[in-house]
């Protein structure tokens, strides 16, 4: 096929292209999607001769790509693929001599690299879509720049559709930049009035999906939404309000773990309109036409790096650079609408590109490449990376390999690290395999790894048929593990020969497993050009103790009903495991990962949810963990103490992995390799100032230390001293390491430590420097001893002295202190009045250490006591003349109603009648109010009816009736015959309701009750005449 037969927008760029090519050692070529960049710019330079006699190479991050992409380019140039342009991924390679062009993925040049530092087979490199920026991608990049030096022949193509073109220009030295524009149809870009809020998103996707259909603009519609659980909902929400309309529409979801099936029906065209709902796999890797529509939530499920051990899925915002490429999926083949669910300024505000994948994973297997390419750690930190990571994501990873034995405690690569390089897949998986090799299980081992090697999943759930899909799962489940259930899948999968149909009845993706068929023979390769014998073995504890050993790093115990503790977190089993009901007390896995999703509450309001799950888990036991975890990558503590009322000594060893705890033991004896770490223990103890080691050190050996280590400053603590100290620690630790050589005790170790000396330590002049040192400090602590036992003396002469002088001093300050508590004065902050005078002489002649006599001393103590007798004089005049003013006040006042009365002379005498006469007109007064009261209560009982007027008369037996309503009442008789009526007399009386005779009650007889207040005051007013007004208030 002639590629004359259309036209890409690149064509019109071929020859700009290639003068820059042929006039730079680095072009960028930013094309956009359908520009042509990866099939016309190659295919130009090809066609150009430029490759000279060396091949052009062109790199791309997924294999499909680079081999669909050679045998088009092949097509183009109207030859077969293998021969003038061939590609390569892994071991399977269609190259011949006649080869000029090679397609290849990334991870294939990297191992050039290793074999070829210079790349010498090419004269052009082509980095295809690095706006991906893989992390493969930008290690290539760097790794490429760094080869440009050394080979000014090389030229280099930087393609990619979206990118920062000024970054990377300046990246690669100001490399010139080619824009090819892609589209050829225009794009109208609408915008949201508001971005929805958390939550909202699938909603305000259903609402503008159907809002489009209800409108009159006609085309598929593709719309992008960050994970599988929101294209679920929009997709049930969609056939929910189309369910009569289901003829005229397909609603399609689209992700990675979608089953290929399923994937395949969003190309297929018919008279139905395609609704699309996909995830960012159909941003780049697939290709939908013809599309109309495009609705971008403007959001992305991306992985972010948490530490060495856990990656997050976490929902972000999609940079500018991600949306635009959205965008450009339609206009491809006709204009097109991308509908925003968010505002121009939201947009506006984004970052332009999406973070690179190497800032955001986790770098194991790129380090071990690294390392197998002779780069240290301190290369590697220097690399020229577009984006670097932190170094501690380097650290974590070296961590890591030297836990699967790729690299030594040293820092050098391991055999096994160079080996398990050469399988090309993850470290983990590589230790798994060799751990199988010395097991004798490898041919299990190898069809474990190449499923879990694999990017697509084995098992698929169709939307319609996932409680099918779960039973079918169940059958292949393995109570133990997950792995050894894709073990039990691949073995029937293997039995069948590949029977497509048996897979898709059984929920199997076939081409995952035709993908496992073929990492699994790679791998066989791998091993058979390094001349290993295959095994297999059907003892399953040794089959499962290479899984283990390849996933320890991944060690989880159980920590809940359902939890499980994980490197210092908290994580749960994936709910699709083999293990997920039964949950072992202890487990291994490939990988966990943070997730959050949108639940509806009980309330049904959506809220955001973040787990950490467990993937592809493996059930382990715990003995086999001291087996499985090396010492060196294990934290090794060594206590000793002594027994409480014993005189043993008691030696702990304990041996701990990210907080678990493998071993604990008592140490009966001490092996050499133990002495390392109780000379660090007695180092860390002298840092701490206690400790075993510390409380039993010789002085000497306390004085060495201290003139070695450093001053701590008052900050540092806790910790933080350890490190503030650590080469002190270290150097003092290796002495003593030396000097206990043999020991095999505590007591041994203690009668060789204490015979250290300065000379173990220091050597030439820093020993002859110290020893000056320490001769010196002698001689002037012997001279300041000797001045401190004169100045002793002549301090103990004094206060002996000052004791004498002052003591008849004191004896006075007694006796006058006594007179002033005789006043009710104290000398202290408790309750009571104190002395508000200058006291400083009081504080030396109370002090018992008076440690001298000086004249100033006695005279201040004199005037002060001289000063204090009058003091006392003064205040003791004061209270005699304040008692006798008391005296006379109680005898001339009177206290009426709480207020003090000074009586007239005259009625001085008359004080106690007075008192009578005021009690007297107090009863009177009471009695007046109180006859006034009832008087008042009789008026308004008399208005109401209650009390009425009855006269008695005697019935002739001496019983007082009186008439009410025609009928005679007795009058009731009570213990009181005072309140008996006489005949004749008239009682304010009250009539008690009820049935049979009428009965009253008396109240009060009819009369005045005479209360003379004012003959009780004219009384008083002529017998004491003067009397205060006061008192008659």
């Amino acid at each position: 096929m002639s590629d004359k037969i259309f036209r890409l927008p690149f064509d019109d760029y071929e020859e700009q292209f290639l003068e820059l090519v042929r006039n730079h050692q680095v072009v960028i070529l930013a094309a956009q999607t359908g520009a042509g960049k990866s099939t016309r710019g190659p295919l130009a330079l090809l066609r150009a001769g430029l490759g000279s006699d060396k091949l052009i190479g062109v790199s791309e991050p997924r294999r499909p790509a680079a081999t669909l992409l050679a045998e088009w380019v092949a097509e183009l140039h109207g030859t077969k693929a293998g021969t003038v342009v061939g590609y390569q991924i892994g071991h399977d390679k269609q190259i011949s001599k006649a080869t000029e062009l090679v397609y290849l993925t990334e991870g294939v040049i990297l191992n050039q690299l290793h074999s070829d530092p210079l790349l010498s087979r090419y004269s052009i490199i082509c980095l295809d879509e690095v706006h991906e920026r893989g992390v493969t991608q930008d290690l290539l990049m760097a790794l490429v720049k760094n080869v440009l030096p050394k080979r000014p022949d090389l030229k280099v193509v930087v393609m990619s559709a979206t990118i920062d073109t000024d970054k990377f220009s300046r990246y690669f030295g100001n490399a010139p930049v080619l824009t090819v524009p892609g589209r050829v149809f225009p794009v109208e870009v609408r915008y949201a009035r508001e971005t929805p809020e958390n939550g909202e998103m699938v909603d305000a996707m259903v609402e503008k999906i159907l809002e489009i259909l209800h409108s009159n603009e006609p085309g598929d519609i593709l719309a992008f939404l960050p994970d599988q659980a929101m294209i679920t909902r929009v997709i049930e929400k969609l056939e929910k309000e189309k369910v009569r309309e289901l003829s005229l529409y397909r609603f399609l979801p689209l992700y990675g773990s979608q089953a290929p099936d399923d994937q395949k029906e969003v190309f297929k065209v018919d008279h139905r309109r395609r609704i699309i709902v996909a995830t960012n796999i159909a941003e780049t890797s697939l290709t939908i036409d013809p599309l109309g529509h495009i609705v971008d939530s403007g959001l992305i499920k991306a992985t972010v790096y948490v530490d060495a051990n856990m990656s997050a899925l976490q929902v972000i915002e999609h940079s500018k650079a991600g949306c635009d490429q959205r965008a450009g999926r339609v206009g491809r083949t006709k204009g097109g609408i991308c509908h925003r669910l968010y505002t121009k300024e939201d947009f506006e505000s984004r970052v332009e590109f999406t973070k690179p994948e190497i800032l955001r994973v986790s770098l194991d297997q790129v380090l071990l490449n690294l390392r197998c390419m002779k780069h240290s750690l301190a290369k590697i930190l220097a690399l020229d990376l577009l984006d670097a990571p932190k170094p501690e994501q380097w650290k974590d990873a070296e961590t890591r390999l030297k836990m699967l034995g790729a690299i030594r405690p040293n820092g050098t690569v391991a055999p096994d690290g160079y080996r398990m390089k050469r399988f090309r897949v993850d470290p983990m998986i590589g230790r798994m395999i060799l751990e199988g090799e010395r097991r004798g299980c490898l041919e299990e081992v190898i069809t474990i790894a190449a499923c879990l090697a694999g990017t697509k999943p084995i098992f698929v759930a169709p939307k319609d048929k996932r409680e099918e899909a779960r039973k079918a799962k169940k059958a292949f489940d393995d109570p133990n593990s997950d792995l050894l259930t894709f073990l039990k899948v691949w073995r029937e999968w293997d039995k069948r020969e590949g029977d497509r149909r048996w897979a898709r009845e059984n929920f199997l993706s076939s081409r995952a497993l035709c993908q496992a068929d073929q990492m699994r023979d790679q791998l066989i390769d791998v091993l058979v050009r390094e001349n290993v014998t295959n095994s297999s073995s059907d003892n399953d504890v040794e089959l499962r103790k290479a899984i283990a050993a390849g996933l320890i790093m991944n060690l989880a115990q159980k920590s809940g009903q359902y939890d499980y503790f994980w490197n210092g977190r908290t994580t749960f089993v994936s709910p699709g495991s083999a293990l997920f009901s039964s949950a072992p007390s202890w487990l291994v896995c490939t990988e966990a990962r943070a997730s959050t999703t949108t639940q509806l509450d009980r309330m049904g309001r959506e809220r955001k949810v973040t787990r950490v799950y467990m993937q592809n888990c493996h059930a382990i036991e715990y003995a086999w963990l001291s087996e499985l975890v090396s010492k060196d990558a294990c934290e090794i503590e060594i206590h000793v103490d002594q027994a409480m009322y014993s005189s043993q000594v008691l030696v702990e060893y304990s041996r701990k992995w990210n907080g678990i705890e493998i071993e604990r033991k008592i140490l009966e004896t001490l092996s050499e390799a133990d002495l390392p770490l109780i000379a660090t223990l007695v180092a860390k103890s002298f840092v701490n100032g206690y400790g075993f080691f510390y409380n039993n050190a010789s002085k000497l050996l306390l004085k060495v230390w201290k003139a070695l280590a450093p001053s701590v400053p008052y900050h540092v603590v806790g910790a933080e001293r350890y490190v503030f100290l650590q080469s002190t620690i270290e150097s003092f630790a290796n002495v003593i390491t030396k000097k206990i050589a043999g020991a095999t005790s505590v007591t041994e170790v203690l009668a060789l430590m204490n015979k250290i000396d300065v000379v173990d330590f220091l050597t030439g002049d820093a020993l002859e420097a110290y020893q000056a040192e320490y001769a010196a400090e002698m001689r002037r602590q012997r001279e300041e001893a000797e001045a401190q036992a004169h100045r002793d003396e002549e301090a103990r002469l004094a206060r002996e002295t000052a004791q004498a002088v002052f003591a008849p001093l004191r004896a006075e300050l007694e006796g006058l202190d006594g007179r002033m508590r005789t006043l009710g004065y104290v000398f202290d902050y408790s309750s009571g009045r104190r002395l508000n005078f200058n006291e400083d002489y009081r504080r030396r002649l109370t002090c018992d250490y008076v440690n001298s006599a000086r004249v100033s001393y006695l005279t201040a103590a004199q005037d002060g006591l001289q000063q204090y007798a009058a003091i006392v004089e003064r205040l003791e005049h004061e209270h005699a003349e304040r008692v006798e003013r008391e005296r006379i006040d109680r005898e001339e006042c009177l206290v009426v109603r709480s207020n003090t009365i000074r009586l007239p002379k005259s009625l001085v005498e008359e004080k106690e009648l007075i008192v009578l006469w005021l009690a007297e007109l107090d009863a009177a007064k009471q009695a007046l109010e109180a006859e006034l009261a009832f008087v008042a209560d009789l008026k308004r009982k008399v208005s109401l009816g209650e009390v009425l007027c009855l006269t008695f008369r005697d019935r002739g037996n001496g019983t007082m009736v009186a008439e009410y309503k025609r009928e005679l009442v007795d009058a009731p008789y009570g213990d009181d015959l005072s309140r008996y009526p006489n005949a004749g007399e008239s009682w304010w009386c009250h009539v008690i309701p009820g049935n049979g005779p009428t009965k009253i009650s008396l109240y009060r007889k009819v009369g005045k009750t005479k209360v003379d207040v004012e003959k009780v005051l004219k009384d008083g007013l002529d017998m004491f005449p003067g009397l205060p007004s006061q008192l008659l208030q």
